[in-house]
């Protein structure tokens, strides 16, 4: 198995793709440590990969708070003596048009999807120093490279600078052996986007090529790539996963 005996923290994994992600990699081998602001669903979580014979713990971590996520690290290590991968997959998706957006609505979204990914990966990344060796994979979005969404503009600000910090950071990290990544999926069904696929689910299928919306497990397959040895010679790369609407 790829990631026998790794332990990997993935943020947001209580549902949709950090949830599928936190299950695929128990599959895989991998000591699964299951983080959320919904702490009873990370433990849920858990519990589910420990009753399929994987190894997993629970937290629930606000990504937004660096105490909390030093707590997580602290116990990471405290556990197991290292991080071999963080998969950072918490985030926010809410509707609020430019013009009535709040102050409140902008810093939220903000808050959490980049100062967020920036938290989190600094503090596992201080560890991974000490090992000389992780991989870090960024969840970010397609909203993040072409902008243009209607009513989510502060959504893709945000995720259009997880792709930029990322950038930075695996040149940052290089020396040290950490391979730092993103994944951009597109129109995923999960809990987040039922709305909006429930609003113009056809009218975005009329633009997407392959004529489907993407499933978690097609975004998490590309995480597992990135994380494991395969992608050794991989750094400061973004595996789009969006059914051919963007063409890079």
């Amino acid at each position: 198995m790829r990631f026998s005996d790794k332990v990997i923290l993935i943020t947001g994994a209580a549902q949709g793709i950090g949830q599928c992600t936190a299950k695929s990699f128990a599959k895989e081998g991998g000591i699964v440590v299951v983080t959320d602001i919904q702490a009873s669903l990370a433990n849920q979580v858990s519990e589910s990969i420990n009753a399929d014979d994987g190894k997993s713990i629970s937290f629930g971590l606000d990504v937004t708070n660096p105490r909390e996520i030093n707590m997580v690290v602290k116990e990471c290590i405290t556990n197991f003596g290292k991080i071999d991968v963080l998969v950072h997959s918490a985030g926010i998706y809410k509707e609020a048009p430019f013009l009535t957006m709040t102050e409140q609505e902008w810093d939220e979204t903000l808050n959490v999807n980049l100062k967020g990914t920036f938290l989190c990966c600094q503090s596992v990344a201080r560890e991974m120093v000490r090992s000389k060796s992780g991989k870090i994979v960024c969840i970010a979005s397609i909203a993040g490279q072409r902008g243009a969404i209607p009513g989510r503009s502060h959504y893709g600000t945000s995720k259009g600078g997880v792709l930029a910090f990322c950038k930075a950071l695996a040149l940052e990290l290089v020396p040290f052996g950490i391979n730092v990544n993103c994944v951009a999926p597109g129109l995923i069904v999960t809990g987040m986007t039922k709305d909006l696929i429930g609003k113009k689910g056809k009218d975005f299928l009329e633009s997407i090529p392959m004529s489907r919306f993407g499933m978690a497990q097609e975004v998490t397959d590309s995480i597992l790539f990135l994380a494991s040895k395969e992608s050794s010679y991989i750094t400061g790369c973004t595996i789009d996963v969006n059914g051919g609407l963007l063409m890079r």
